[in-house]
């Protein structure tokens, strides 16, 4: 039995530049309202404050990471959450390496 989280989470990403900072803060506001969604500029970090499912806006931002680092080209980036860190790299795109 899986229980859903229903406590406020923050969530941050690490960007590389101001550039990249800017697209995520725009593919995160698709998938969230605009009011939970920030950008650090000193830490060069995007925030997402959840609401609600927890569990449920983590996959919805990781579901929005694999697209950013695909159309940014970037390998990997790094999650922050609950006092823990975590790489995420980028999907494998179709047809590489095949």
């Amino acid at each position: 039995m899986s229980v859903a989280h229903v406590s406020p989470l923050l969530i941050s990403v690490e960007a590389v530049d101001v550039a990249r900072a800017g697209s995520l803060v725009q593919a995160l506001v698709s998938v969230f309202k605009a009011e939970d969604v920030s950008l650090d500029g000193e830490q060069l970090e995007v925030r997402v404050r959840t609401r609600g499912d927890s569990d449920g806006a983590v996959l919805r931002v990781l579901d929005a990471l694999d697209d950013w680092l695909v159309a940014t080209g970037l390998d990997s980036t790094t999650v922050h959450m609950d006092g823990r860190s975590y790489r995420v790299t980028a999907p494998e795109r179709a047809g590489v390496g095949a």
